[in-house]
């Protein structure tokens, strides 16, 4: 039933209300999206102010570089010496300032004062970022014609949000159509609807969009428990009943957390519990308001751990990097006690130009990269082979001592070398506008090496030179940025989990300040011991590091 559910939007009590000023889109010509400003309360019809004869205007085409083939992208405009950024206006916000477009057909055609202007055009961490500097005169169109360039192809790993609103939320206004089309302009494949207490999906007529691209998606709710407040807990994929009050949706007032996980669970044996933001804010905090004590993974009498994901990242702390940690801190904890806690990362947008969708995103690994079967994201994503990020890409491998890396995320290494050595190896791809500078290997849950990489050096280009491998050319094309192995002792059951981050914000893309490049795997379980078990490693003694191997073969993803 999901292609046929009328959309509405949830009447939930509700604290957590966006704050920020949300971008629309509006229609224009079949395929062109012009963003408006649209705030929760100024919700209605939205106008866009006509062209004066004294205008002029830019039409801007997108293209993917390889192939000539428009793209969904966003479009930026900046005003440039006495020129004032450009103002499109919604009902009764006209002080309210918007310079962004979101272009699912890939070009747009803006009407603009004629002044000196910047036009930046993104498509995602993954594709390099192109800016013009342009006159616009009076009763004149200009012509903007950008190539960019897909550096960091994904292959097998898909980019994905699970924790995304639209209008069915009372705290969004964007809706379903701008939603899907603001996620493919930010490079993201496949999204989890999950408005307030309303079960969800995207309407078919949605998914498509101008340039032939179609958005992954499933049915999911994000379960806003209310009297008492206990948590925000998100459930997908769901089963949609449009016969029933909010088609379905488990039950959010006058629950305990075991109540809600044993209700989830109760759906169907794929449908994945993910824990939202356990430490953002007291009210809806999971961690805080059950008193939980990582050093132990105990806490209050009303905490449950029989969840699936936890949400170690949220786009309200794309900017905060100790918040990060800090979560980073609870998961491994939790993990050195032999829990089993699938990471993502998600952008909980509520709005668009403000707080971006798909930042930060989790990468998932399915074979050939589909974002088209619900079932194949959700399974590989239970079973940990994800990594989360703001940006760069990272590939994480692991092997016994000696042998091709060939497990990642969320697989099991047994160990066959006689001194219980692992190689890590690590690759992370980014475009070169992207800052990556620092790998951290942390094993057990503590951080055991750190590598620097220096601006120009062989690693920052790409790896050492090996014979039968990619030459320079073609491993910068690739956007290789480090790719060596890393080794270790193990003398104990463990697990490894790589952080891959830079030192210099990522401005262009963001269009906002303060966001660096982050990023983190699941972990790859080191079954020291070869008996095919998992234990607790909180009490192991500090790996000693060892010198690193030679260089392994990267091998292909594998299938979940």
């Amino acid at each position: 039933m999901q292609g046929t559910v009328k959309r509405h939007r949830a009447r939930t009590p509700m604290r957590k209300m966006a704050l920020f000023a949300g971008l629309c889109v509006l229609t224009i010509s079949g395929s062109c999206l012009v963003g408006v400003p649209l705030l929760p309360e100024a919700a209605g019809a939205i106008v866009v102010h006509a062209s004066s004869p004294q205008q002029g205007s830019v039409h801007v085409a997108v293209r993917d570089a390889a192939n000539g083939a428009l793209i969904p992208s966003r479009i930026r405009v900046e005003g440039l010496g006495l020129s004032r950024t450009p103002d499109v206006r919604a009902p009764r916000r006209d002080s309210v300032l918007i310079d962004t477009v979101v272009a699912a057909g890939g070009e747009v055609t803006l009407p603009l004062p004629p002044g000196e202007y910047r036009i930046l055009c993104t498509r995602g961490p993954e594709w390099t970022i192109a800016s013009r500097d342009l006159r616009v005169v009076a009763d004149r169109r200009s012509t903007l014609e950008i190539r960019l360039t897909h550096v960091a192809q994904p292959g097998d790993w898909v980019a994905s949000d699970f924790h995304v609103h639209s209008d069915e939320s009372p705290d969004s206004a964007v809706s379903a159509e701008q939603r899907v089309a603001s996620l493919l302009a930010e490079g993201v494949r496949f999204a989890v609807a999950t408005e307030h207490n309303v079960a969800t999906t995207y309407p078919e007529d949605a998914l498509e969009q101008p340039t032939g691209e179609r958005l992954g998606t499933t049915a999911g709710v994000e379960i806003t428990t209310w009297s008492p407040e206990v948590g925000h807990f998100n459930a997908f994929p769901l089963p949609i009943d449009a016969n029933m009050e909010r088609r379905g949706a488990p039950a959010y007032h006058g629950q305990t957390p075991a109540s809600v996980f044993a209700a989830v669970h109760a759906l169907s044996p794929d449908t994945i519990v993910q824990v939202n933001h356990p430490r953002l804010e007291g009210h809806i905090a999971y961690f805080d308001l059950h008193a939980l004590d990582r050093a132990s993974g105990k806490g209050a009498e009303s905490l449950s751990m029989d969840f699936d994901a936890l949400e170690v990242w949220n786009g309200f702390d794309l900017a905060r990097p100790e918040a990060v940690r800090e979560v980073m801190a609870d998961w491994m904890a939790l993990l050195a006690q032999g829990r089993h806690i699938v990471a993502t990362g998600n952008s909980d947008s509520h709005g668009i130009r403000h707080h971006l969708p798909g930042y930060p995103r989790t990468y998932v690994s399915v074979q050939g990269g589909r974002s088209d079967d619900p079932a194949l994201i959700t399974r590989a994503l239970r079973a940990g082979r994800a990594f989360v990020t703001s940006g760069p890409l990272l590939d994480v491998r692991a092997a016994s001592a000696g042998e091709h890396a060939i497990h990642g995320p969320g697989d099991s290494v047994s160990l066959r070398d006689a001194a219980r050595r692992v190689d890590v190896r690590v690759q992370v791809r980014a475009p070169g506008w992207m800052d990556v500078r620092v790998i951290e290997l942390w094993v057990g849950g503590r951080l055991l090496r750190t590598v620097r990489i220096a601006p120009g050096s062989i690693s920052e280009r790409r790896s050492k030179l090996r014979a039968g491998t990619k030459s320079d050319v073609e491993y910068a094309a690739m956007g290789v940025r480090f790719d060596r192995t890393l080794r270790f002792d193990a003398p104990r059951d463990t697990f490894v989990v790589v952080v891959a981050r830079g030192e210099r914000t990522m401005d262009a893309l963001m269009g906002r300040r303060g966001v660096l490049p982050f990023a983190f795997s699941n972990p790859i379980w080191i079954d020291s011991e070869g008996d095919g078990l998992h234990r607790a490693v909180a009490a192991s003694p500090t790996p000693r590091a060892t010198p690193a191997a030679a260089p392994a073969r990267l091998a292909r993803n594998e299938a979940p």
